[in-house]
């Protein structure tokens, strides 16, 4: 998980995930990518298999669409 932390010039706490993958039953979820990296693609390029890979950002609904596992 990577986070942003600190605070901000009005005295407010930040705590914000930017990324955040989870590893659950053998699987990577990607739970959270406010990144322009495409997360899911450069796991692809590390040698991940697409059926290794779920978008849990996304809705169950949602992930049937995509080229990575449901769950």
């Amino acid at each position: 998980q990577i986070l942003d932390v600190g605070w901000d010039e009005s005295g407010n706490r930040i705590f914000q995930p930017i990324i955040h993958l989870e590893l659950l039953n053998g699987k990577i979820w990607i739970q959270e990518n406010v990144t322009d990296i495409d997360l899911g693609k450069v796991l692809l390029e590390w040698g991940v298999e697409p059926s290794d890979i779920v978008l849990g950002l996304h809705s169950r609904s949602l992930r049937r669409f995509s080229e990575y596992a449901i769950e």
